[in-house]
């Protein structure tokens, strides 16, 4: 076999592990950008179920099934970004009425 035609795999081999190196995350660790995306995905999540609450009895979905505002509840309140020293979402709050006026004797 010709010495060049070795040199080609050869070349293409390293130049794949030097574009590698490029792409591996820097002294920052993570992503940076990866991270912001996933934060405003977030945040538009978060604004999407704050405007499917039915703002009158505080629920999610159907008020028959509390399980439902449960999930919406715990989802706002998952947010990363969502400041404690300010309290709680005001639908978060309507939501905590709501399924209190749905608990049972029984459970």
């Amino acid at each position: 076999m010709k010495p060049s035609l070795l040199l080609l795999p050869t070349l293409l081999c390293f130049s794949s592990l030097s574009a590698q190196d490029r792409l591996a995350p820097g002294p920052d660790g993570a992503n940076v950008s990866l991270k912001l995306e996933v934060e405003r995905a977030i945040a538009k999540g978060v604004e999407f179920l704050k405007t499917q609450q039915d703002k009158e009895k505080g629920s999610w979905s159907d008020p028959v099934n509390p399980a439902f505002s449960a999930l919406a509840i715990s989802s706002i309140l998952g947010d990363p970004n969502l400041d404690p020293a300010k309290g709680l979402p005001a639908e978060v709050e309507k939501g905590y009425d709501f399924l209190l006026s749905n608990v049972k004797d029984d459970g």
